[in-house]
């Protein structure tokens, strides 16, 4: 399953994104503000791509499933792995950019 291990990669490059984002609106909040808006603007797009990479991800493995497809243990295994650290990684990273939001309004 080539296409789901390279949707995880895909998924944690772009929380990479949201932690760089998330990173730069905070340092530069109090000199840079309107570059700062901006950071966490895109780190907010990337929490979207995040979402329908995810759920391109789910599809995949219930479309397997549908179609009556053992999926390897070996492979449920990587995936339980990999989507549980995605979304605790992905819930930190949200939680940043929310951070930024709420001490601006």
């Amino acid at each position: 399953m080539k296409i789901l291990k390279d949707l995880i990669n895909k998924a944690e490059d772009t929380l990479d994104e949201i932690e760089f984002y998330a990173e730069k609106a905070h340092v530069l909040r109090a000199d840079h503000r309107h570059l700062a808006d901006g950071y966490a603007k895109i780190g907010e797009m990337h929490i979207t791509i995040f979402g329908i990479l995810h759920d391109q991800m789910i599809s995949i493995i219930e479309e397997e499933k549908k179609k009556g497809t053992e999926v390897p243990v070996a492979m449920m295994a990587v995936w339980e792995y990999s989507h549980e650290k995605l979304i605790k990684e992905f819930a930190e990273a949200k939680y940043k950019i929310e951070e930024y939001k709420k001490l601006n309004y």
